[in-house]
């Protein structure tokens, strides 16, 4: 068994394989080309971009809770 034919399976693609095996093969091909393309990182570390964190509740201008919404959305 091919790994092109062990992923295809992998994937429940049993019978895209069997019917369309070529067109099977040239999309895992893209997919290792797209894949090559990024970095990878040795280093378990590092981020490839910054990390995010969290900030405290927002504050909204003016009055907040259902009253704020308005009659009209609450349906009264």
């Amino acid at each position: 068994m091919s790994n092109a034919e062990t992923l295809a399976k992998a994937a429940g693609l049993d019978r895209a394989w069997r019917d369309h095996q070529a067109d099977v093969e040239a999309a895992i091909a893209s997919v290792a080309k797209l894949r090559a393309g990024f970095p990878r990182t040795t280093d378990a570390t590092r981020e490839p971009s910054p990390a995010y964190r969290a900030v405290g509740p927002i504050q909204p201008y003016g009055p907040s809770g259902p009253t704020a919404i308005g009659p009209k959305v609450l349906g009264k």
